[in-house]
């Protein structure tokens, strides 16, 4: 069950986040420069900026819910098991992540079914952007073979 507490927290960081539409490109900046070393060749690339920056730019018009509903999912159920997930996971975990502990990539590898866990030497929480490419051949393939199974 969720916090009854998230509705208030979501409304108030909201509030907080607004002045962050101002400054949200020096922002962004000053964390690509003193954030997590893992994270910042990442953080670097122009392309990647330019998306956080929006999406940063957008939270502040519309209300940070939809963050505040993710961090009261945090370390609670989640009203599922997933040994139940049938549907195939790839997880690409920078095997520095200084967000996500490695723990919970490999507890889902171990839990859900059809689930690979690529490991990306170096690199911390956005590790998956720098191989994008990988990544959405991934998703290719296996969406190729759901329509292969389908037919």
């Amino acid at each position: 069950r969720i916090s009854p507490l998230r509705d208030v927290f979501a409304m108030l960081l909201s509030t907080l986040v607004k002045p962050a539409r101002y400054t949200a490109y020096r922002g962004y900046d000053l964390y690509t420069r003193w954030g997590p070393k893992s994270d910042r060749p990442v953080l670097q690339i122009p392309e990647i900026k330019a998306m956080f920056c929006r999406d940063i730019i957008h939270v502040t018009k519309t209300g940070a819910r939809a963050f505040a509903y993710d961090v009261s999912l945090f370390g609670q159920p989640w009203g599922f098991d997933t040994c139940n997930i049938e549907a195939p996971i790839r997880i690409w975990h920078g095997d520095v992540d200084a967000v996500v502990p490695l723990s919970h990539s490999v507890y889902l590898q171990r839990n859900i079914q059809d689930c690979e866990l690529q490991l990306v030497p170096g690199l911390g929480h956005f590790a998956g952007f720098v191989g994008i490419s990988k990544v959405l051949d991934e998703v290719k393939k296996i969406w190729d073979l759901r329509e292969l199974v389908a037919a």
